[in-house]
């Protein structure tokens, strides 16, 4: 009967281990400019339902840092899986040079959803790196917070980094300036009408991964802002 129980047990566990396999954090491989900054997502994959709230740490490798509010901790906000619950997130930088981000849930809710970003960082490149660099960020010591208060530890991630040439942000045409050529070179994108020497890098102005009108304005502020 005893061996019967241990074996029970023991089923228990690798059935348990197999399902939880399934739910995964990670960060998406990135490319940033030599001396430039790009936005870092980390997103979840889950089976698991009840999940509430999480530990993660990012270690990044020299050269590379992750952008600071004027307390020194990470900048960190929630992704859009929270748009419908009451999440809060909290950000340290430790002793030994990693980043800590700690999330809870006001109300014991569970993250909606089973997948999508949990939450956004912003990544910062020395202007030092050699551009064609490709280093590896990692996300370590992961736990999740069940509703049912257990824990369950993740298995570590890892993600690329490929550091590309300095760009001139705002430079879509590569002329080598920023002028309104450049927010019409942007329109003439949004509306099916690309510039054949449209620079998609340079035209991610504010760094939000996607190229829109909002990119377009921030040319006019910063032409404006030089007059």
């Amino acid at each position: 009967m005893k061996a019967k129980r241990i074996l029970l047990f023991g089923l228990m566990l690798v059935l348990t281990g197999i399902a939880h396999a399934e739910d995964i954090l990670s960060a998406q491989n990135v490319k940033v400019a030599a001396g430039g900054s790009i936005t870092l997502n980390v997103e979840l994959s889950n089976t698991t339902t009840n999940l509430m709230g999480w530990q993660c740490d990012i270690n990044l490798p020299e050269g590379l840092t992750l952008e600071l509010k004027q307390n020194d901790k990470p900048k960190v906000t929630l992704g859009e899986r929270f748009s419908t619950t009451e999440h809060d997130i909290s950000s340290s930088c430790l002793a030994n040079g990693y980043y800590r981000f700690i999330a809870t849930s006001l109300g014991g809710e569970a993250i909606p959803g089973t997948s999508g970003t949990l939450f956004s960082v912003t990544l910062k490149a020395d202007a030092s790196l050699t551009p064609g660099t490709v280093l590896t960020g990692n996300i370590k010591n992961i736990e999740f917070d069940t509703q049912d208060n257990h824990k369950l530890p993740f298995a570590n991630s890892s993600f690329k980094i490929t550091v590309e040439d300095a760009v001139l942000l705002g430079d879509v045409n590569n002329d080598n300036t920023v002028n309104i050529a450049d927010a019409e070179c942007i329109v003439n994108h949004i509306t099916g009408k690309p510039n054949q020497t449209f620079n998609s890098a340079a035209a991610d102005v504010n760094k939000d991964g996607v190229v829109d009108i909002a990119d377009a304005v921030r040319i006019v502020n910063l032409i404006i802002s030089k007059i």
